[in-house]
């Protein structure tokens, strides 16, 4: 019935048979999927009141080689220099997802993101480094 993806997992609303109702699977979790030839005419389920519409934010990312692999994993490669257009819901997960590349990711635009990532960053080096015991 609808396919989305939501904090890095592809996720799938269908219709299951042993529930008689419908389910969200995600889709990474399917360890057996067969085609079948059937088909079936249902009316679509009225979405819940937790499906509400969230401001999405626009992004051009260029991603360094070395996280080539979660290039792979997680976006569809646009070309081998790694620049990715992509568009996310705008959250703190966005901005954190971001800095979980580290080093190796520079967002091109847009330009208030940039802005957004320079102050997280300096917010986490005031943060007091505790030293180890020894």
């Amino acid at each position: 019935m609808k396919v989305w993806f939501k904090d890095k997992s592809w996720y799938i609303k269908a219709y299951c048979r042993i529930k008689q109702d419908y389910r969200i699977f995600i889709i990474a979790r399917i360890k057996d999927i067969k085609i079948l030839e059937e088909h079936f005419e249902r009316e679509l389920p009225k979405e819940t009141s937790t499906n509400y519409k969230m401001k999405m934010i626009s992004l051009e990312l260029e991603i360094k080689k070395e996280m080539s692999y979660r290039v792979y994993d997680e976006f569809e490669k646009e070309n081998s220099d790694f620049i990715i257009k992509v568009e996310f819901p705008e959250n703190d997960w966005v901005y954190g997802y971001i800095l979980s590349f580290g080093e190796h990711i520079k967002v091109i635009s847009p330009e208030y993101a940039k802005n957004i990532i320079r102050e997280k960053l300096k917010t986490v080096i005031r943060i007091p480094v505790i030293e180890e015991e020894k």
